[in-house]
């Protein structure tokens, strides 16, 4: 990355907080780009805030991860494991007004109670279930998790679907990649901006409902050219389930390339319980190209409820949990 933009009169305070705070979790070098004899005081507490550059500094050294993304919501949700068996949580609100979130903490981290340490307000709290709280416009909460309860509840993969395999219409074409790329079935699913892949006979697991689906996929469109403008680095497809109202997500780059496979964790609601389920993908506009999803559920695990989260099982759990399944 660049250097900061704090101190540069070009975004608020509270964007100036954004901007150093998800850069600190990232663990991207914190490169001061303002004049230092003329910057606010406003803006010189932001960049000698002790605890974000401990966060960036952690001997771990684990970038945190985008774990689940709601786009028309227009708010994220980041984590990652830090030294000392603690995890750092995000939740960044993409939208200029203020907005009221509920992170349930079981299916996005796998947490069932923790303290926490909120670093921008600077006060500590109890964590048990769920993380409910009011964001500001352009506001990044973060929070660093200690004293951690795992779980006992985990989710479970109920289903991969290739995309290839999927019906294909409009602008969707099939493209077959090298052995080592757009895993795990080496084709993707190119949705140019007219494209539909319809997947019938999904999983809807034992219950139904609203599920996590992770969603294989691939996104390079790198906006370097307009950045500074009105550019984005993200692509519109939009999710329906069983005939519903479609929903719009934005799906950001995943991986270095135009053939490296990249998850992003949605949720879903109005599945079936069963395997009679449809779900439809589809683009409007340049889209991204579409490899495969999984259905997950959540379900009990054998293990004690007092049981820490260990950095090893936070790894797993926040990048790699797919995999197994997939392979």
């Amino acid at each position: 990355m660049q250097s900061c933009s704090v101190g540069l009169k070009a975004i608020s305070t509270e964007e100036e907080r954004f901007h150093f705070g998800l850069w600190a979790i990232e663990k991207s070098p914190l490169i001061i780009g303002a004049p230092m004899t003329t910057i606010a005081q406003a803006s010189l507490d932001i960049l000698m805030n002790k605890e974000i550059i401990a966060l960036n500094q952690d001997a771990l050294g684990t970038a945190a991860a985008l774990v689940r993304r709601y786009s028309q919501e227009q708010y994220d949700v980041w984590a990652g494991p830090l030294s000392g068996d603690r995890m750092v949580l995000a939740v960044s609100n993409w939208n200029a007004a203020s907005t009221s979130v509920a992170v349930n903490l079981a299916s996005v981290v796998n947490v069932t109670s923790a303290d926490a340490r909120d670093v921008w307000a600077k006060v500590d709290i109890k964590l048990n279930g769920t993380y409910s709280a009011p964001i500001a416009g352009h506001q990044l909460k973060i929070l660093v998790l200690s004293n951690i309860v795992k779980s006992t509840t985990a989710e479970k993969s109920v289903g991969y679907y290739l995309a290839t395999a999927a019906q294909l219409s409009g602008s969707a074409k099939t493209q077959s990649c090298s052995s080592s790329q757009c895993l795990p079935g080496n084709k993707k699913v190119a949705m140019g901006s007219s494209g539909r892949v319809t997947f019938s006979n999904v999983s809807g697991g034992t219950s139904g409902g609203k599920k996590v689906v992770g969603v294989d996929y691939i996104q390079y469109d790198v906006a370097l050219g307009s950045a500074w403008a009105d550019g984005a680095s993200v692509r519109p497809m939009a999710v329906q389930v069983n005939g519903g109202t479609a929903k719009t997500w934005q799906w950001p780059i995943a991986g270095g390339n135009w053939y490296e496979t990249g998850r992003l964790n949605i949720e879903l609601e109005g599945l079936r319980t069963g395997t009679n389920n449809t779900v439809v993908f589809s683009t409007s506009a340049a889209g991204p190209d579409l490899v495969g999803l999984e259905v997950f559920e959540l379900v009990s695990v054998c293990r004690p409820a007092w049981q820490s989260l260990t950095l090893v099982a936070m790894v797993t759990d926040l990048r790699n949990r797919h995999e197994e399944d997939a392979i």
